[in-house]
């Protein structure tokens, strides 16, 4: 007992004596973030380009950067894909399929973004996806954890080969379910290139745990729609570095660090830099009403 007192009392004194310190900090070179996960849906793509923040700052604050010029090379085809200035940092380009306006799988493909006498670049590979076979509804017991009612279980078998990386989305009545635990990802069918994996259906926790939120289970007339993109191997690492520093916290805690970037500035004379990441993901979607 009086070795525990002897831990305990110096954290209490600690304690008692908190107060705050403010200490300035040197907001250092603006760079550029780039959001750059553009897919293969027909629906409207979009990259953002904005400035980036001191760390300390309002994150309402951001300000978006206008009057770039952004764009999209196929370079297999020398095929171009103009992103058009929609304000606030917004870059947008909508897909015409009829017209043969679309991303090629198994194409090369080049992001090029110009801001003044800067010009970032990099390209990435359009890889295949898993194809979504059918959304199942699970009917769950009220148990310990577990809330009683109807959840939902992803049903899509990796593709065969090795080293296949996925990001699965989850939206719910419209809603992305964006929180950190719902960074879902995966390498073959399950989380790292085990043996036995190539080729699998998902394994539980990317199939099910993931996709369900265990105290909230949905309500009948809810619409889940659920997405598998591919991604390259290096963005499954960006994701996972993303993780890693959402998550930093507690008494082995990092100091916080920008997740690398993929882009870089092609003017060898400028100390400007990028944040953010460029990836391509073939998409495969699939919708279920709960009954």
């Amino acid at each position: 007992m009086k070795k525990h007192f002897i831990w305990i009392l110096p954290a209490l004194l600690f304690a008692a004596c908190e107060r705050p310190i403010d200490i300035d900090l040197d907001a250092g070179q603006a760079q550029y973030t780039i959001d750059a996960f553009v897919n293969t849906l027909d629906s409207e793509q979009v990259i953002r380009i904005t400035r980036s923040i001191p760390f300390t700052a309002d994150p309402s604050t951001i300000p978006g950067v206008s009057g770039a010029q952004v764009a999209i090379i196929d370079s297999t085809n020398f095929k171009v894909f103009f992103f058009q200035d929609k304000g606030n940092g917004v870059y947008s380009w909508k897909p015409n399929r009829a017209a043969g306006d679309t991303f090629a799988i198994g194409h090369q493909l080049v992001l090029g973004v110009g801001v003044g006498c800067d010009t970032f670049i990099w390209g990435t590979l359009l890889r295949p996806t898993a194809k979504i076979d059918s959304i199942g509804i699970v009917n769950e017991e009220e148990r310990l954890g577990v809330k009683g009612g109807k959840y939902v279980e992803l049903w899509a078998n990796d593709l065969p080969g090795r080293g296949n990386c996925y990001r699965i989305k989850t939206y719910v009545n419209g809603k992305l379910k964006d929180g950190i635990g719902d960074l879902n990802t995966a390498l073959d069918g399950a989380f790292g290139p085990n043996e036995g994996t190539d080729g699998i259906p998902f394994i539980v926790p990317i199939r099910y745990v993931q996709l369900n939120d265990f105290q909230n289970p949905y309500q009948t007339g809810d619409k889940v729609r659920v997405e598998v993109h591919s991604i390259s191997p290096e963005t499954l690492y960006f994701f996972t570095e993303v993780r890693t520093q959402l998550q930093n916290q507690g008494l082995f805690a990092t100091i916080p660090a920008n997740v690398k970037s993929n882009l870089f500035n092609i003017n060898p004379n400028s100390k400007i830099r990028a944040n953010g990441f460029f990836n391509m993901s073939a998409t495969s979607s699939l919708e279920r009403v709960i009954p």
